[in-house]
């Protein structure tokens, strides 16, 4: 196995690895762990990963993917396009070729240094994808790297095949991470009050993505994989009402269909 596949113990232990930990879980930690060091990785940290790769490679299912996905993307640890399936681990080549321990003290390497050849060819070779700019404006000056490579827009339609990502696992990841954007920007905005026992208005119980998401596989299980929308919406209304927690049409829609797509 390269060196380049190797993971630091640092992961575990240090600030980066107890965010994830923290804000993702199992799931989000092992994803983490896996990005930095399985076979297709390069000293990089930006590399074509095929879903079906990782599935393979861990017990983790596509609906695990889209939840850890979005908590390294979150925290800036990592972004993946299911268009051209591609990650970027953001800093992973920082630490992969020794640049310094943070990223506002970054050292470059010295021109004369063989690792400057290999990391150019191995940027040139890269497919188009949306992180070959971010990623050269993170590190041309470090690494030398020239000529700057432009990322031609991917932007298919929701659910469209590309050339790339036509998989079965592709479309419902894509269309899953959509509605958790849309939850997440739904989240921000102001809901109206409802009203309590006592006829007078309050604020709503808060409502989260995970503890909906949470709800709605109960309301799944409960009601059978064969069910319909409306019978695992009727359900998951039941589920809210008996934890006395407001109900969020908007936010349940969008978790609810993000749930039965990651399921089937």
């Amino acid at each position: 196995m390269s060196r380049y596949g190797l993971l630091y113990p640092e992961y575990w232990d240090g600030p980066t690895g107890r965010r994830i930990q923290t804000a993702g879980g199992k799931n989000a930690t092992l994803l983490g762990a896996y990005l930095t060091s399985n076979r297709r990785a390069t000293m990089l940290g930006l590399y074509r990963l095929p879903l079906a790769d990782v599935m393979t490679d861990t017990p983790l299912s596509l609906a695990d993917l889209v939840d850890a996905f979005a908590v390294l993307e979150d925290l800036q640890f990592a972004e993946y396009d299911a268009d051209s399936e591609y990650v970027w681990v953001r800093e992973m080549a920082r630490f992969r070729l020794g640049l310094g321990a943070h990223p506002k003290t970054t050292a470059a390497l010295l021109k004369t240094d063989k690792r400057v050849e290999h990391v150019q060819k191995l940027y040139a070779a890269l497919d188009d994808n949306p992180f070959l700019v971010p990623f050269f404006d993170r590190y041309h000056a470090v690494l030398h790297l020239n000529p700057r490579i432009v990322s031609e827009p991917l932007g298919s339609p929701l659910g469209a095949p590309t050339k790339s990502g036509t998989g079965t696992e592709v479309q419902k990841y894509r269309k899953a991470r959509a509605v958790q954007r849309t939850v997440k920007s739904n989240r921000a905005k102001p809901r109206d009050p409802v009203e309590n026992q006592n006829g007078k208005d309050r604020a709503p119980d808060v409502a989260t993505d995970a503890l909906y998401r949470k709800i709605a596989h109960e309301a799944l299980a409960a009601v059978g994989a064969g069910g319909s929308i409306v019978d695992v919406t009727e359900e998951f209304k039941t589920l809210c009402a008996r934890r006395r927690l407001a109900y969020d049409s908007t936010l349940a829609a969008s978790v609810l269909e993000s749930v039965l797509v990651s399921s089937r």
